[in-house]
This record gives structure tokens, sequence and C-alpha cells, in this order.
């Protein structure tokens, strides 16, 4: 009776958990790729931005300062620009299930190593109801997307320089996701949004999209076929995987175009990161 009352709970427990704690559990709850674990927040060595108040500091470093958690983003870089080798147009959406899993973080960090890369990057908040990209990097939310998205002006290079910013990495612009909007899916689902992305693709090489989670809002998914590949965030201990492979296999367009997970606020792997360590002086 004792052992029963003592570990009956956390049995119970475990066998009802839908979260992962760990890649090993993500990797056996889903059959979907796991492209890369980003390590829990606190558990590496991490340096400041000269004190800056406007830039947030967990971005990755954009002086190329080496540290455990920035070579994983770089990993992370790697595998999708051999998935996009072939693709003139390089676009991708990142998103999530639920609120607050790190998509709109791990969008901005993915920005900054594509830029790195020297690619002309631009990163498009495409949250139009709460987008929160401006506050990672210390520019203007609007006017943005949804300013551009409302108006009838006709779009070209002028037009577009009010609304496009230079963020504090070389390469990478931002366009923030201005005014919120009640109708946020229709907007994105425009034939305005087609030509404004037709025209932006010729002008960056890589187009990345910070989109609202698919639990709460459809944008993400009505724009499905403007997207080469989409990303999904999972936060260890918090998404349910149950959930989002059901959610994505709702849609089998778009469960074709995913090119896989990454792992957010996963425990690091001492292994690799002693190894690291190790090679990195």
């Amino acid at each position: 009776l004792g052992l029963t009352a003592g570990f009956g709970p956390v049995i119970t427990i475990d066998l009802f958990d839908r979260t992962a704690r760990t890649e090993k559990d993500l990797r056996r709850m889903t059959d979907l790729v796991v492209l890369e674990s980003i390590p829990v927040k606190g558990s590496w060595d991490r340096r400041s931005h000269g004190g800056s108040k406007t830039i947030d500091e967990k971005l990755v470093a954009a002086d190329y300062t080496h540290n455990f958690v920035d070579e994983t983003y770089r990993s992370l870089r790697a595998k999708i620009l051999l998935s996009l080798h072939d693709e003139k147009y390089k676009r991708i959406m990142i998103s999530s299930l639920n609120m607050e899993e790190g998509k709109s973080f791990t969008a901005a960090n993915l920005s900054i190593t594509m830029a790195q890369q020297r690619l002309p990057t631009l990163l498009i908040d495409g949250d139009l109801r709460r987008g929160i990209q401006h506050l990672h990097f210390g520019v203007e939310k609007k006017p943005g997307l949804s300013n551009i998205l409302t108006d009838s002006s006709t779009i070209n290079a002028t037009y577009l320089q009010q609304f496009i910013q230079q963020s504090h990495i070389q390469h990478l612009s931002v366009l923030g996701s201005g005014i919120s909007v009640p109708n946020s899916a229709e907007l994105l689902n425009s034939v305005r949004f087609r030509e404004l992305l037709g025209f932006l693709s010729n002008n960056f090489e890589m187009i990345i999209m910070d989109s609202p989670p698919v639990a709460v809002a459809t944008d993400s998914i009505t724009i499905q076929e403007l997207f080469h590949k989409y990303l999904f965030v999972v936060r260890a201990g918090h998404t349910n995987i149950t959930e989002l492979n059901r959610k994505i296999r709702e849609f089998p367009r778009l469960q074709k175009k995913v090119l896989g997970l990454v792992f957010n606020g996963a425990p690091y792997k001492r292994t690799e990161y002693y190894q690291y360590a190790s090679y990195k002086y």
C-alpha cells in the first residue's frame, strides 16, 4: 500500500503526460524529424550586448562570438539551407502549437544566422494580432505588414522603404507586424500579400516569417502554398505533442511541407557541451 501510494501518482502522471522533456521523449512521441535541440536558458555561458536596453540579449551574437547555443542555431541553419538548396526563392514559415513556446525567439535567431551567411534576409512578423519581433531588435512595430495589406498603394521599392527596417545585424532586415487587425487570416490570404511576397522574393534571398500558433489561428495554414518549408517549435515540458501531431495531420498538404521540429528549452547534452568547450579554444 505504501509503495502504491508513493509511486502510483507518479506513474499515472507519466502515463498521461503528453509533453516531451528530453529529445529522446520527443523522438518517441512523433514521426516528425527533430532538426535541433536548443538548450534551456541559463544552462550555458551567455554574453551581453554591451548593456543595450533595446536589443534582446538572448539573440545570437552579432559579432560571431562563439558559445554553445549560438552553434546550435548555426547547425539548424545548415540543415535548412541544405533542404532549400534547389529552391529559387527561399521562404520559411515558423510556427508552434500554442503561445509561449519560443517560435518568435527561434525565428529571430535563425534570421540572424542566415544573415551571418551573407544572405540578404528578411524577417517578417506575420502575427498581426500579437507581433513581438520589434521588441527583439529594437525597431518599430508600425507601420508594418498589416499597414501594407490594408493599403492600396502600388508595391515597389520606394513604397516599401517606410516599412522595412534595417536591424543591427548586417544583411538582416525586419518587417514589423504593424497595427493589430481582427481579420489577419483574410489579409494574409489576399492577392495583395501574394504580390508583396513575390516582390520581396526578388529582393531578398531568404524570407523567414514568424506566424501565429496553429492552435490559436489558421493564418499560417491558409497560405501554405506560398512557403517552401515549415518549422514547428516545441517547448520542452510544455507543448502537447499528441495535439501537435493531430493538428498537422489535419492538413495533408501542410504535413508534406513540415521540414521538422525545433526542440526549445531542452536540457543540453553534457557530452556535446564539453566537446564544444574543449574545442573552441
